[in-house]
C-alpha cells in the first residue's frame, strides 16, 4: 500500500533492489507498527510479535528480487508476517501458551472507572480473546484483519487471496460463531 507522503512502495522496492538500503528502512518504518499489531493479535505477546515482524522484514529483504508485484508490497509483506506469526503460535502452543495481554484489544481505563468496571472490562476482553482462539484459522484471520488491522473487505480479499464474496461470508460466519461462543460462555457463567 503506497503512502501519500513520500515515495511509493514500488519506487522504494526498486531503489532497494538497486542497493539503496535507506529505501528499505523507509518501508520498515512505514509498516512496522501495523504488522506488529497483526502479529500481536495472533500471538498475544508483543515481544514475540516484534521478533516475528523483524524476521518477516529480513525474509522479505532477502527475497525481494523474487517479489513478482502481483500484489502490493504491503500485502506480500503482510502474508509473510502472518505465516511467521501462525508458525510461532503453533510452536508456542506445543511448548506452552503465551499469556501476555494484548494491548491492541483493550483501551486504557479512564480515571472514572471503578475497580469493578475495570475488572469487568478485563474479563470481557479475555472472553473475546478466548472466543477468537476457538475460531477456525480462516475465520480467525478475517476477524483479525477486519477488527484489529482495520482492513477493508477488498484489502482482506487481496491479502488472503480469496474472493470478496468469500471474505464477506467468512466474516459473517466468524461473527456468528463468536456470538455463539460468547453466549454459551455467558450461559455457563450465570
Amino acid at each position: 500500500m503506497a503512502q501519500k507522503d513520500g515515495p511509493s512502495d514500488d519506487l522504494l522496492v526498486e531503489r532497494t533492489l538497486a542497493g539503496d538500503k535507506s529505501a528499505y528502512a523507509i518501508l520498515v518504518a512505514r509498516y512496522q507498527d501495523r504488522l506488529c499489531a497483526v502479529a500481536s493479535a495472533v500471538l498475544r505477546d508483543r515481544a514475540t510479535a516484534q521478533d516475528v515482524v523483524q524476521d518477516a522484514f529480513l525474509q522479505a529483504y532477502v527475497n525481494l528480487a523474487g517479489f513478482q508485484r502481483k500484489s502490493q508490497f504491503y500485502t506480500w509483506l503482510y502474508r509473510i508476517t502472518l505465516n511467521l506469526a501462525i508458525g510461532a503460535a503453533r510452536r508456542a502452543k506445543r511448548g506452552g501458551t503465551v499469556t501476555v495481554p494484548n494491548s491492541d484489544l483493550q483501551s486504557l481505563p479512564s480515571r472514572s472507572d471503578s475497580p469493578e468496571d475495570r475488572q469487568q472490562r478485563e474479563e470481557s476482553i479475555q472472553a473475546v480473546r478466548q472466543a477468537i482462539d476457538k475460531l477456525p484459522p480462516e475465520h480467525r484471520e478475517v476477524i483479525i484483519l477486519r477488527e484489529i488491522d482495520d482492513a477493508s473487505y477488498e484489502e482482506i480479499a487481496e491479502r488472503t487471496g480469496v474472493p470478496l464474496g468469500t471474505v464477506r461470508s467468512r466474516l459473517y460466519r466468524a461473527r456468528a460463531m463468536l456470538r455463539q461462543i460468547l453466549l454459551r460462555r455467558k450461559d455457563d457463567i450465570g
